[in-house]
């Protein structure tokens, strides 16, 4: 148990959440299975977020070109 700025954190075992080793290992597949099917996919069939909901957010504000190197 750990105590920073007066709150208290406690690792998994020590709040009681525990979970069963078989459902460990069902867990375990799961990302097994979600990462090859992940892996199998070629980039290009992947789409990327629109113009909107990417790119540059300083675009159109008072800070518009200004990067974190420059003073």
């Amino acid at each position: 148990m750990e105590e920073k700025a007066g709150k208290v954190f406690r690792t998994a075992e020590e709040a009681g959440w525990t979970i069963s080793e078989e459902y460990g290992k069902k867990l375990d597949q799961m990302f097994a299975d979600f990462n090859t099917d992940r892996n199998a996919m070629l980039p290009e069939s992947t789409t990327g977020l629109r113009g909107r909901f990417g790119g540059d957010d300083l675009a159109g504000t008072e800070y518009e070109g200004w990067t974190s190197d420059s003073d």
